[in-house]
């Protein structure tokens, strides 16, 4: 039975899982608020550049693109700037709040998940997965300019994920490897839509982000699509023809 749940589980972060990203351009740019008191502004990615100025905390800035070291490049009075990018946040995150509790169904069993503290950069999530039996695991969950990223530990290795690619816009691709002792698999997701409605049991959400999966195991290849709400992240996931299978899944309440 619990190598029964191992394996739920594990489909269960299929179901929510992306990989690492490069640097890109913003085609719109990604509105992001200063966390920092005094953040300086350089002419270039580099903690030697020379600073042309500097943002406040709660300055609302607009970040064009990202490059490697983790620099973001903005505007400063209007020409090109750069900045560390951990000290932007964005205003539009798909990170679950904090100060809420979450249930889900699946296609087979239900979901606990409550936030239980902050450690290495990750927000970590209790969750308690029922089926037949409970199984009690964490999930980690971060968000950067890059996207949505999320983990978990599977046979004592640490997996992480990345759940949305930034910034959101349809046609976005990328590419999930997932390797261990005992396992292998990829996965291939692309944004298909920015703007779904999708009623679930909680209420209805629009705008919804539409991201469909294509998992391969080397067993056997799955299509589906997995869904995602601002302020809340995973909304649900089902088959390519909308039909409740394997793939199955929705937010039943959010406390």
């Amino acid at each position: 039975m619990k190598k029964l749940a191992v394996s739920l589980l594990f489909s269960l972060i299929m179901l929510l899982s992306i990989n690492t990203v490069d640097s890109q351009a913003a085609e719109n740019p990604q509105k992001t608020t200063v966390s920092l008191s005094t953040l300086i502004a350089r002419e270039n990615p580099s903690p030697s550049a020379k600073s042309v100025g500097s943002f406040k905390k709660g300055n609302v800035v607009y970040v064009h693109s990202t490059r490697p070291g983790g620099w973001a490049e903005v505007r400063y009075n209007g020409k090109p700037a750069y900045v560390p990018a951990m000290y932007l946040k964005l205003t539009n995150s798909y990170l679950p709040q904090k100060s809420k509790k979450y249930s889900y169904s699946y296609y087979e069993g239900s979901s606990t998940m409550k936030y239980i503290g902050t450690s290495g950069g990750y927000d970590r999530w209790r969750s308690i997965f029922t089926y037949a039996e409970k199984e009690e695991n964490v999930l980690y969950f971060s968000e950067s300019l890059e996207g949505l990223f999320s983990g978990y530990y599977y046979s004592g290795k640490f997996i992480k994920t990345q759940d949305l690619k930034y910034p959101i816009k349809a046609g976005t691709v990328w590419t999930n490897v997932f390797s261990g002792d005992d396992y292998y698999a990829v996965s291939k997701h692309m944004i298909t839509s920015t703007s779904v409605t999708r009623k679930t049991p909680v209420g209805t959400f629009k705008n919804v982000v539409q991201v469909a999966v294509e998992t391969n195991d080397g067993y056997s290849i799955h299509r589906y699509y997995d869904y995602y709400a601002k302020g809340v992240g995973w909304i649900g996931s089902r088959e390519r023809d909308g039909s409740c299978a394997s793939a199955c899944g929705d937010i039943t309440s959010i406390k």
